[in-house]
């Protein structure tokens, strides 16, 4: 039995370039959770079951940052990897976007991106404080500081690594 820890963290998917799906995740982030769980989404990506996701991907109706986490389908929208499931096999579905949620890495833990363009999925680490990190170049969700009340503010998750769709 798996221990669910309240862990925040990102599920983000890209099509065309653009980072178009991006999913809060409450509980149990970890790589050994939630990031587990995505890799093996991703191992099931392949021929028909991957251009259905990317068309259903396209077709999301994203609703404002902000909005209630309830999604048609979907017991608990909190649960990113509950929300890409359902994903797989409906379109035009209405999803909260949290798309900005990995630039404050002091509550964002850990993220994941599904790149379906290049078939990658993209691992980041969160708690990128000031004075103990370096801004990320070239990093998906920028290189600006979240400030905070007590504290010298936060850069956006970095990434740690990446694996491609084939060696998940």
């Amino acid at each position: 039995m798996r221990v669910v820890m309240s862990t925040r963290g990102f599920v983000g998917v890209v099509v065309d370039k653009k980072l178009g799906v991006g999913l809060f995740n409450h509980f149990d982030s970890y790589p050994g959770g939630l990031g587990a769980d995505v890799i093996d989404f991703a191992r099931e990506l392949k021929g028909s079951a991957l251009r259905a996701f990317k068309k259903n991907c396209k077709s999301v109706i994203a609703l404002r940052e902000g909005a209630p986490y309830a999604v048609e389908g979907v017991s608990d929208a909190e649960n990113a990897l509950e929300v890409l499931a359902v994903l797989l096999t409906t379109e035009k579905l209405k999803i909260p976007q949290d798309r900005n949620f990995p630039k404050d890495s002091l509550f964002c833990e850990f993220a994941y991106v599904l790149d379906l363009d290049m078939k990658t999925i993209e691992f980041y680490k969160g708690f990128q404080d000031t004075e103990d990190h370096k801004p990320q170049k070239g990093n998906r969700f920028g290189c600006g500081v979240t400030k905070h009340k007590g504290c010298s503010g936060y850069y956006p998750c970095a990434l740690i690594g990446k694996l491609k769709f084939s060696e998940a």
